[in-house]
């Protein structure tokens, strides 16, 4: 977006920076609401995305862009003794921490393609998990019992794997198609075990959110738009983002309860605290300037 001055002699342009910080606010798991006000977790001009809370409550680990790349950081909650887990030219995206709080997993391209990774939380152990020849794979996330991973292809569908084999015993189960059509991208495992959350392709240009079963082996859906669920310790409600805002989903009935809004900027991506009493947010703002040069 430039135009040049009619003598040639001038340059007009706008400079636009994303910017995306983590915030907290209190939550009340039994109103589904918040409470008091948000607190700064990360400053600066950043990208960090999709934070995710250790089983204690007390670390978090996102990913973020500085300087062109796309790294793994650990963290208290309040922002405080960041350190990388990463720190390299590939991508490493969307970790999640082991039920234990050893681990992260995420997904890179450090190897020759989006494959699997993890790494101890003091940086250590860096490692493949899992890689499929001939394909690009995303969104690791364990069972709550930490005996099993689910990761997905990039576009779908969703597999399953015994996290206690080493990776050349792995047979990663496919779960089905639903409708025997649409992939289904897992997100989140229920606290007790027995349903996935994940989303798979809606009306044009929006993901629904689908619930598969293990105990049926079958999907239900939940809500024609949304993404990123993610469940409550109750194993009965989600919490969802849908257009900038973050919203609780009652999955006995479908109620939906708007939960969070910051407009005009949008929450990015969230997560909730093991006791579910607050939430960890991004909030994406765009900073845009007129600039000019002048040919002396």
């Amino acid at each position: 977006m430039f135009t040049i001055s009619k003598d040639g002699r001038s340059l007009a342009y706008v400079s636009r920076q994303r910017i995306e910080n983590l915030r907290s606010i209190g939550f009340d798991p039994v109103r589904s609401e918040v409470e008091g006000e948000p607190l700064i977790v990360t400053e600066g001009t950043r990208i960090i995305r999709a934070p995710d809370v250790s089983p204690d409550g007390g670390s978090l680990v996102y990913y973020m862009h500085n300087n062109g790349q796309a790294d793994i950081a650990v963290s208290n909650v309040d922002g405080s003794r960041e350190r990388l887990l990463t720190n390299d030219g590939a991508r490493d995206l969307i970790p999640r921490f082991s039920p234990d709080g050893r681990q992260v997993a995420y997904y890179s391209d450090a190897g020759n393609s989006y494959e699997i990774w993890s790494v101890n939380v003091d940086g250590s152990d860096r490692r493949i998990l899992i890689s499929q020849k001939g394909q690009a794979l995303c969104y690791p996330f364990w069972s709550p019992d930490g005996q099993r991973i689910a990761y997905s292809f990039i576009g779908g569908p969703t597999f399953i794997i015994d996290s206690q084999k080493p990776s050349q015993e792995q047979e990663p189960f496919e779960l089905p198609r639903i409708n025997g059509d649409l992939p289904f991208i897992a997100w989140s495992w229920s606290p007790d075990g027995k349903r996935l959350a994940g989303d798979a392709p809606g009306k044009p240009g929006e993901r629904s959110i689908y619930l598969y079963s293990f105990e049926s082996n079958s999907y239900e859906k939940i809500i024609d738009a949304g993404a990123d669920p993610l469940w409550l310790a109750d194993s009965k409600r989600l919490m969802i983002l849908n257009d900038g805002k973050l919203f609780m989903i009652d999955t006995s009935d479908h109620r939906v309860k708007e939960t969070l809004s910051q407009k005009p900027l949008d929450v990015s991506t969230a997560a909730i605290s093991p006791d579910n009493k607050r939430i960890y947010y991004t909030l994406l703002s765009i900073e845009s300037d007129i600039q000019l040069l002048s040919l002396r």
